[in-house]
């Protein structure tokens, strides 16, 4: 497991588990996703007291609609297929 921080709207990460944190404060907006490889499986889960939006359509994330972690329980995972990071599924359990 890896705590990136986001800088720019960039998360990166390659694939596996990871628990982002924002740039500064307690929220943030993830745009793209950099790094990984074709076929890599990424799961991304939030925290309490942070508010993490994944925009879709924006930078390289193709969602079903905009993605907010802002729970210990909240999860979405993702696979990369060409420079694209599309959405297998996404919990909202907080």
């Amino acid at each position: 497991m890896s705590f990136p921080t986001i800088a720019g709207g960039v998360l990166a990460a390659e694939s596996g588990y990871v628990v982002p944190a924002p740039q500064s404060g307690t929220t943030d907006d993830i745009d793209t996703i950099e790094g990984g490889f074709d076929g890599a499986v990424l799961i991304v889960t939030g925290t309490a007291g942070n508010a993490l939006t994944f925009r879709d359509g924006t930078g390289n994330l193709k969602l079903g609609g905009n993605r907010v972690l802002n729970a210990f329980e909240d999860a979405l995972m993702l696979v990369r297929r060409g420079s694209d990071w599309i959405e297998l599924s996404f919990s909202d359990n907080g």
